[in-house]
């Protein structure tokens, strides 16, 4: 029995994101149900006519819990409850319930017109945002003792030198909801001989890189952290099959990483992931999941969009009589997994051909190539590139499996070949292969434009850590007002 207690607390440590975060639907569920008796009780008790029953009161006030977990998913709410304080938790909570307000009379009007039951709604409009609030509370206090505990805490070592530790040693401070528990430090290109200027660092031990082996071994290290990414130029590769043996975690924190932390989605020490140990059983179901949710939502786009897709495809016909559909080959990395993208024709007849020439009026980096004035554009693909309706019969891609709703942007053969090695991250953009392309992802609800090659590198990486049907239902919500208002896009 020992012995199952302690592979069960394993299990609990090792999965407390996933519980913590279940805990917290739980509770919002139990808080809303709450809220819902309590407004129910009051209009039947308390009001002397009652215009409708009391089971349809308690129809209604259950749809309204309903919408409020909905948009508490999509806003994010659910997948900050490791990664904010408790006042960035409620600033979001807020946001869902601003979002709520304005969903729930704009259904009702919809529903009932203006017989649909106002004092009721008020009420519990009134009610519904205390429960949750004070919810919150009680579970950050349980997730803060339980932290204290070891649960959702990383003990880490850090990789660098003394400049750059400051700046990490201080982000663990800052945000101590990460779990990011640093135990140890290593001189980046110490030996033991000359470790005997320097043993300790702010109260913690500082080793010779010779006794990284044994460090990752004797300290049960679940997280090494590369402070600076001048180590990747000098490192023959020692670290990462140190931590592919020992299946830990190892992320490295460049300047580009720091900067990231500007972007509201990123909640995390966005450091660049270089290796992960597999989990192969939660990976398998997270790809099911994900599958899944793809051909469902490609469908049911498809159907409910056909009459506009051939309405655009019309009009592309008619400007040039040129072909309709664009293909072209495309990837994440250089030769990793090629596949035909489609996307309605924005472009003249031969666009691709003459491609070359325009690279030295690239205003991008990297593998990206943007033109705001572009010759080769025709008159209905600035509208349908402003929106981007082009981008619709990616939808077919995503039926066929070559790509999925959310995931990091594919680019052209062309564009990977444009790719310098100052801009290929040491080559460790290639990590974005490790997931399917998508038709929106963190870099087009980001800025597009805005955002440069290597950033939005990092940006696909963050997503691949951290990628969850939640936080897919977030990125779509999130793209919806950046195609309505053609946000970076041209």
């Amino acid at each position: 029995m020992g012995f199952m207690d302690i592979n069960i607390g394993k299990s609990i440590r090792r999965n407390w994101r996933t519980y913590i975060i279940g805990l917290d639907i739980v509770s919002d569920i139990i808080s809303l149900f709450l809220a819902t008796a309590i407004t129910v009780y009051i209009r039947k008790n308390l009001s002397y006519v009652l215009s409708v029953p009391v089971s349809f009161l308690w129809k209604l006030g259950i749809c309204f819990n309903i919408t409020i977990i909905c948009i508490a998913m999509l806003v994010g709410v659910y997948r900050s409850v490791l990664h904010n304080n408790l006042s960035q938790q409620y600033l979001l909570l807020c946001k869902a319930y601003i979002f709520t307000i304005f969903f729930i009379f704009f259904l009702a009007l919809i529903a009932f017109g203006n017989y649909f039951p106002k004092k009721f709604t008020l009420l519990y409009l009134v009610i519904v945002p205390i429960f949750p609030f004070f919810a919150r509370l009680i579970l950050y206090q349980f997730n803060t003792m339980m932290q204290k505990k070891g649960y959702g805490i990383y003990k880490s070592l850090v990789i660098g030198d003394e400049a750059s530790w400051m700046r990490m040693l201080e982000r663990c401070r800052i945000f101590p909801e990460l779990g990011y528990k640093v135990v140890g430090l290593i001189v980046w290109g110490r030996d033991a001989q000359q470790n005997d200027a320097l043993n300790s660092y702010d109260n913690l031990p500082v080793y010779p890189f010779s006794s990284l082996r044994n460090i990752l071994e004797s300290c049960n290290i679940e997280r090494v952290f590369l402070s600076t990414s001048r180590i990747l130029d000098q490192d023959d590769g020692e670290i990462f099959a140190a931590c592919q043996e020992h299946k830990i975690k190892l992320k490295v924190v460049t300047q580009e990483a720091e900067d990231m932390l500007r972007f509201s989605f990123i909640r995390d020490i966005s450091g660049l992931p270089l290796y992960a140990p597999e989990r192969k059983k939660i990976e398998t179901v997270k790809r099911i999941i994900k599958r899944l949710f793809d051909i469902i939502f490609s469908v049911a786009a498809i159907l409910l969009l056909l009459p506009f897709i051939l309405f655009i495809a019309a009009l592309i016909y008619a400007e040039d009589r040129g072909a309709i559909i664009y293909k072209q080959k495309r990837a994440l990395a250089k030769g990793r997994n090629e596949f035909n993208f489609y996307k309605f024709r924005s472009m003249k007849t031969g666009a691709d051909e003459i491609q070359q020439e325009f690279y030295k009026y690239n205003e991008a980096s990297g593998g990206l190539f943007r033109m705001e004035k572009d010759p080769r554009v025709t008159k209905i693909g600035k509208i349908i590139r402003k929106y981007s309706i082009d981008e619709l019969l990616q939808l077919f891609n995503v039926l066929k499996g070559d790509m999925s709703i959310v995931g990091p942007r594919p680019l052209s053969l062309a564009d990977l070949d444009n790719i310098t090695s100052a801009n290929s991250m040491r080559g460790y953009y290639a990590l974005r292969a490790n997931a399917k392309p998508g038709i929106t992802g963190l870099w087009q609800i980001s800025g597009r434009r805005e955002v440069h090659f290597r950033e939005m590198v990092l940006l696909d990486l963050y997503y691949i850590e951290n990628q969850s049907l939640l936080f897919d239902l977030e990125i779509i919500l999130e793209t919806i007002p950046v195609v309505l208002f053609g946000k970076g896009a041209y």
